[in-house]
């Protein structure tokens, strides 16, 4: 895929969960950066063509959980974002769409699913919430 390759980041505090969404969008082609919420909002320049994966569950003290997409768009960056919730997680997912995510994918998800929301993801223009 070369330089046109793109980049898929991905915050979630399940190391086995992170583990396997990294190897599936690997496996795809694409290339993946696996952050903490905190190296998130360090990265304010992120590569063309990034997708943010954010997991509605993550906990990394005063840098958590949806806050993310807060303290990135802050700083003037949106990027078109998948948020994972866990099964029956509606309030996670309000609060997703509250903040312009591009989807809500429930755990556990499939591959097949996930590289779809990916490459939907990738063909949406992301612009704040009005």
């Amino acid at each position: 895929m070369g330089e046109s390759r793109a980049t898929i980041v991905i915050v979630n505090g399940d190391e086995a969960e992170c583990a396997r969404l990294a190897g599936i969008a690997d496996a795809a082609g694409y290339r993946v950066i696996v952050v903490t919420a905190r190296e998130a909002l360090q990265r304010l320049a992120p590569p063309p063509r990034t997708v943010l994966v954010i997991d509605s569950d993550i906990d990394e003290k005063a840098d958590y959980s949806l806050g993310l997409i807060d303290a990135l768009h802050e700083r003037g960056v949106y990027l078109p974002t998948l948020v994972t919730i866990p099964p029956f997680g509606i309030t996670d997912a309000v609060n997703a769409i509250r903040r312009n995510a591009t989807d809500i994918l429930e755990q556990p998800l499939a591959s097949s699913r996930f590289l779809h929301s990916i490459d939907a993801a990738l063909q949406k223009k992301h612009r704040p919430a009005v």
